[in-house]
């Protein structure tokens, strides 16, 4: 406050000036242009991890898509069929199905 009692160009009510540039609109334009900056790099920011998502291979515990055979394979392997069932039942995956 001055001396007179009216309040002092420039100062809020804690004794705070904003200064010149905020009343010339000056203050303003800086921060629209550092908002603007901000959303920018954000933007870039989010692209480049879209561009490297996509890249990069799914580790989200999904399998590889299987086909018959190679669940008929796996279980060879695994002992829970004899040669004979296996020779069997891929004999019956290599012929077309009835009525195509």
């Amino acid at each position: 406050m001055s001396p007179a009692g009216g309040r002092v160009k420039d100062q809020d009510m804690y004794g705070y000036g904003y200064g010149e540039h905020m009343d010339s609109g000056g203050g303003w334009i800086a921060m629209g242009v550092w908002m603007l900056v901000l959303v920018l790099i954000v933007g870039v920011v989010v692209w480049a991890v879209m561009q490297w998502a996509r890249r990069v291979p799914a580790a989200t515990g999904t399998a590889p898509r299987t086909t018959a055979r190679d669940v008929l394979d796996e279980r060879l392997a695994r002992g829970e069929i004899d040669i004979d069932e296996y020779q069997r039942r891929r004999a019956a995956l290599d012929q077309p199905p009835p009525g195509a």
